[in-house]
């Protein structure tokens, strides 16, 4: 299991606690006191840090943000989209609604190169968050994207994006890994606590371990603190002084374990020795789990069991371990007692935590059995580790006292127990007629390695009566109509048909054993004005390529448009070269308004390619719940079009002039609309009428031509020969010419 911060459970612990400070538990608190040295005068010290925790859980409540709406179908605003940094994906940014938050938004897209493609949702993501990063695309494709609130009402502003093509990229090696250093090993399972245990002390403490008691029997001495001590930091045998009898001594060793120092002493106090401690705080000073140094002593006295007449209960070992289950309920005894064992017959025992380890365990004062005082949860903190003390309230020599005569450190772990799973979501969604999907459900289960498995509930109840009519996916928790439903056509299983759907889901955990939780949602189909969607979206009708001479006569492309009410539809252009297309309101044939001319081009760009925006509206404003919309004349989509002219090769023409007389010289003009001509030849010929057969003039082999005495009264013809920016190969020929006259 993963573990949460160990202070999380804090809040309700505190709740818990004030709770059985409150008058209608009166007794509780005195029952506590059964677990505290010095009885109500430590409750009473207790009493202000309960209230302190109490405070602190409040605040925290009260500081958490207002829930999301799960209601809110205002459409979040200044949708953008922009690539990854590696241009490999698309990421999406937005602002939120002014007027309310949602629970989540829907992502949409659509594949503007896929014909007839509709608008899909893709993805949800959290209301909180106003990003999201599309990586299921395809380099050098074009796609739309909306957001809707709460996947309801309205979608947002659309957004377009064409990813870049795709090159090839060389790969790069693999670095070769750096040795991983070897970490040492544990020395000692006895050490501070492991991560997903804690002492109860541990979390805001800032005050020192308080020494308690020493107690020396011969050559063991034993020093017991108010807590646990931090066995990783062992002081140095010369930072003590043992005063026996008046001469000083060092001891040998020294051991820190669990609320102990354990000194041992090379020179043993002798019965009724008068014995005393010194301690000085040096470079591994003794201190608490939470880092606080104990503070220094000076002829702390010590109490001497050496040859006493009563003997000192003692456990049986310096640890031990015991288990509860997580959400056992309060005031439960849990593990065996762990019980002290005294060589006098007769005494009576009592045990006891510290005052703040009351908070979540308490102790029975005559029997060492542990009971627990506040709710535990294994994902909070799995295991606890507290220090519990035993006297047999008895002096060396028999007399009464209070002091400590033993402790054992006692690690309390706590058993995860399979807890159910909670379903959140939206009760009363709304739905779009015509689509499917209901809404995505999410669990939360306190256990965080669960896996769960969303259903459709079998029962059948009046809340599930329509659970046929609805498919969920098993991992992802997204409800839709099997069949999308239509506002006209109410499809519920009501003995009357109606537009309100009732279905319950399920999500079951793998826990041992599985745990469910059912939930009951009622579905809304509502009847709403859809906007029409451009289908005709292929290279067709988005990138045209037509020869030189098209016009407007030549119809370039017809659009058509998807509205689900069959709406009329009016289709209208917009972009840098709009005025140069005409397209027909009511059919969508897109056209140009004059001819066009390679040589000559009228695009913006004068590089014969023009860009034009095709454009189609319904006429009405769509609005969620209108059936008929309201009048509006803004585009509800549109697609960019790219249509290119191309160059052909186009004849050349010869000219001859009006009049020609013999005698004197005739030019021949060559005309090439395709560029610069080379490489001429010419051949003039004759014939007695213009429309018969001409006959070559022998040697007229220029553009320049004298007519003789035979030509007059015929008709001539200049024929061209050459090479133009298309190629070799050409000619032209000219017209007849006029009959040729007599010259002066």
């Amino acid at each position: 299991m993963k573990h949460r911060a160990a202070w999380t459970h804090l809040p309700s612990l505190a709740r818990g606690f004030a709770a059985r400070l409150a008058p209608s538990r009166v007794r509780a608190p005195w029952a506590l006191a059964r677990g505290f040295r010095g009885g109500g005068s430590a409750f009473r010290r207790l009493a202000p840090a309960a209230a302190l925790l109490v405070l602190l859980a409040v605040l925290l409540v009260r500081t958490q943000g207002v829930s999301a709406d799960p209601a809110c179908e205002v459409p979040p605003t200044n949708l953008t989209s922009a690539l990854s940094e590696d241009g490999s994906a698309v990421v999406l940014t937005w602002d939120a609604p002014a007027d309310c938050t949602p629970d989540e938004y829907a992502v949409y897209r659509r594949d503007m190169d896929v014909e007839g493609a509709r608008m899909t949702k893709i993805d949800t993501v959290d209301g909180s968050t106003l990003t999201y990063t599309d990586e299921d695309v395809n380099a050098g494709a074009y796609y739309r994207y909306r957001i809707r609130s709460n996947d309801q009402g309205p979608r947002s502003g659309r957004t377009d994006i064409t990813l870049p093509e795709a090159t090839t990229v060389q790969p790069t090696p693999e670095p070769t890994p750096e040795p991983t250093p070897q970490q040492p090993e544990a020395t000692s399972t006895e050490s501070a606590p492991q991560q997903g245990e804690r002492s109860v002390r541990q979390n805001f403490d800032v005050t020192p371990p308080s020494l308690q008691v020493v107690n020396v029997d011969g050559t063991s001495l034993v020093i017991i603190y108010d807590e646990l001590l931090d066995e990783s930091s062992t002081p140095a045998a010369s930072d003590y002084t043992v005063d026996i009898g008046g001469t000083d001594y060092t001891p040998s060793s020294v051991a820190v374990r669990g609320a102990e120092v354990a000194l041992t002493l090379s020179t043993g106090a002798a019965s009724g020795d008068t014995v005393t401690l010194d301690y000085s705080k040096g470079t591994n000073p003794v201190k608490d789990l939470a880092g606080n140094d104990a503070v220094a002593e000076t002829n702390r006295p010590v109490t001497n069991h050496t040859g006493a007449t009563n003997d000192q209960p003692e456990f049986s070992s310096e640890t031990i371990t015991i288990s509860v289950d997580e959400n056992t309920p309060i005031m439960t005894a849990f593990g065996d007692p762990v019980a002290a064992a005294d060589g006098d017959t007769g005494d009576t025992l009592t045990y006891s935590l510290p005052d703040n380890v009351l908070l979540l365990f308490s102790v029975g004062t005559n029997t060492g059995q542990f009971s627990t005082f506040a709710p535990l949860d294994f994902e909070s903190t799995s295991s606890y580790v507290v220090p519990l003390y035993v006297r047999d309230n008895k002096g060396p020599a028999g007399g009464a006292d209070s002091i400590f005569d033993d402790s054992i450190k006692v690690t309390i772990n706590v058993n995860d127990v399979n807890e159910e799973p909670a379903i959140a979501g939206d009760t009363a969604p709304d739905v779009d007629e015509n689509t499917t999907v209901v809404g995505t459900y999410t669990v939360s289960d306190p256990d965080p390695a669960d896996t769960h498995t969303w259903s459709i509930d079998s029962a059948t109840t009046d809340e599930n009566q329509d659970g046929s009519l609805f498919q969920i996916g098993s991992t992802t928790g997204v409800l839709s109509f099997t069949n999308a439903p239509d506002y006209e056509m109410p499809g519920s299983l009501a003995d009357t048909p109606a537009n309100t759907y009732q279905v319950t889901i399920k999500v079951t955990d793998d826990g041992s054993p599985p745990m469910d939780e059912t939930f009951d949602v009622i579905v809304n189909v509502v009847n709403v004005n859809e906007e029409p969607d451009i289908t005709s979206t292929g290279s067709s009708h988005t990138s045209i390529s037509k020869p030189e001479g098209t016009g407007p006569s030549d119809p370039l492309a017809t659009y058509a448009a998807d509205d689900p009410e069959d709406d009329s539809l009016t289709w209208t252009l917009s972009g840098p070269d709009a005025a140069d297309f005409t397209i027909t309101s009511s059919t969508g044939v897109l056209r140009f308004q004059a001819l066009t001319d390679y040589e000559d081009p009228r695009d913006q760009g004068t590089d014969n390619v023009y860009n034009v925006t095709v454009r189609v509206r319904d006429n009405k404003v769509n609005i969620p719940g209108s059936t008929n919309g309201n009048a509006d004349t803004a585009p509800d989509d549109t697609i960019a079009v790219v249509v290119t002219i191309t160059n052909i090769d186009e004849a050349g023409t010869v000219t001859l002039p009006a009049t020609i007389t013999a005698g004197t010289p005739v030019t021949a003009t060559l005309t090439d609309h395709d560029g610069t001509t080379s490489s001429e030849s010419w051949e003039w010929s004759r014939s007695d009428t213009a429309g018969g057969t001409f006959t070559p003039i022998s040697g007229a082999t220029s553009n320049s031509y004298t007519p003789v005495a035979a030509d007059v009264g015929k008709y001539l013809k200049a024929t061209a020969s050459y090479t133009d920016p298309h190629g070799s190969g050409k000619s032209a020929t000219s017209a007849a010419s006029s009959q040729v006259a007599v010259g002066n």
